[in-house]
């Protein structure tokens, strides 16, 4: 018993000794030595890359106004401050900065990288962007955006009437990116992972400030950015893909194909979207309709033979909004069908034709079909000796779209438009 008790008291005093240990280490490091005040503190908005001279990169900073929104602002107060400078690369660019500015730079709060087309097209481009992604202050979340002009311009020249404060702007167009699927969800993280992997293509935001070659048509998600006809004070319009293979331009998308993409692949979907489609009783017609994809897209790859097999099935619920052609759609059931099929083989068309673009042209899978197609392989070794991004050319494809309508709007039977303009 004595020797049993010996060992109890023996183990307390142990358990006291961690106990003091523990508490002189947090009295020794805590403490606040690296704090930074908020006041010494510059917060970064976005950041723009271009391409810069001998062998250097232009690098832009969009810093935030703390006064703008609040009882301290003016009105000559500007939202923000835009710096530009040559630099070996973002990491080194962030302290040549403090030559003007007193305030230490911080990414911790950026929401943006914005890549000229002619930087993004260059060889110069991925050891740059590689550098950012290294760096531990800058976010791997920022939104990936390519402009068309300078990144430098497209900063500078923004002209957002409605948001005082510019970071709120990227923000919303970040959620309403998420909701039209008009551009795809890219990030810094995103494009890193795809290109080193390998076996897909990486679709970027596309955005740009110009509007030099405008068309108007009648399907109102088939634009590049820069075609669509607007008069605002805000010139800036972010809609389609640009198209990245091993870190390089190669092409782009519109809206439309960017729509397409996005259905087709495994786990990404947008919440709701908007369209136009021929209405199959007036072709010269058109029926609008909200189109939901609550499920995830079913894809199953045979890669049992040297040219892969892939079988896609898209589930969409459709509600009806406009039938311009006052059609009875909503209780006739038999145009109801015809309908459905109408809307499917114009969808199935539409996907084909971007299929063939990027087995053709692209040469290159943007759904990411990659990641299911990784499954049928025990290694990554496998996988990689398959030769996927080879393979995707010659691949066999089939897509359908299973199309469930939801309602019909909140009108039971069309208007009777020839009565109403006979009284007239």
């Amino acid at each position: 018993m004595g020797s049993i008790q010996r060992k109890r008291e023996g183990g307390s005093q142990v358990l006291r000794y961690v106990k003091i240990t523990f508490l002189f280490l947090v009295v020794l490091l805590g403490g606040c030595w690296d704090r930074t005040e908020i006041e010494e503190v510059a917060l970064v908005i976005a950041i723009g890359l271009d391409k810069g001279e001998n062998g250097s990169v232009k690098v832009t900073y969009q810093i935030a106004n703390p006064v703008v929104g609040s009882n301290l602002a003016t009105g000559d107060v500007t939202a923000s401050e835009v710096i530009t400078l040559h630099s070996a690369d973002i990491v080194s660019a962030r302290d040549l900065a403090n030559i003007s500015i007193s305030r230490t730079l911080s990414f911790a709060h950026a929401k943006s990288i914005i890549v000229s087309q002619e930087l993004a097209r260059s060889d110069e481009f991925l050891p740059i962007i590689t550098a950012a992604i290294r760096d531990r202050h800058v976010r791997r979340e920022l939104h990936f955006i390519v402009s068309k002009e300078s990144a430098e311009q497209f900063i500078r020249e923004e002209n957002l009437t409605l948001e005082v404060r510019p970071h709120k702007f990227y923000d919303l167009m970040a959620r309403r990116w998420e909701e039209t699927g008009l551009t795809p969800y890219s990030t810094l993280s995103r494009f890193y992972s795809i290109t080193e992997n390998d076996g897909d293509l990486f679709l970027a935001i596309s955005a740009t400030r110009g509007t030099e070659e405008t068309k108007i048509t009648a399907d109102n998600d088939d634009y590049y950015a820069g075609e669509v006809e607007k008069r605002s004070s805000n010139q800036i319009q972010m809609i389609g893909s640009v198209v990245f293979k091993k870190g390089k331009i190669i092409g782009e998308l519109t809206g439309e194909e960017t729509r397409l993409a996005l259905w087709l692949r495994p786990e990404e979907r947008a919440d709701m979207m908007l369209i136009t489609l021929e209405d199959p009783e007036d072709p010269n017609k058109k029926v609008t309709v909200k189109v939901f994809k609550r499920e995830k897209t079913n894809i199953t790859i045979d890669t049992s033979h040297d040219v892969p097999k892939i079988h896609v099935s898209v589930p969409l619920l459709v509600e009806v909004l406009g039938i311009h052609s006052n059609t009875n759609y909503v209780t006739n059931l038999d145009q109801q069908s015809r309908l459905k099929e109408a809307f499917q083989a114009e969808l199935e068309e539409k996907v084909n034709q971007l299929i063939s673009y990027t087995q053709n042209d692209l040469k290159g899978d943007p759904f990411l079909w990659s990641l299911r197609a990784r499954r049928n392989f025990v290694t990554v070794d496998q996988f990689k000796d398959y030769q996927w991004m080879e393979k995707y050319e010659q691949a066999d494809i089939h897509v359908s779209f299973d199309l469930t309508f939801k309602d019909f709007g909140q009108k039971l039977h069309p208007s009777k438009v020839e009565k109403i303009k006979g009284e007239g």
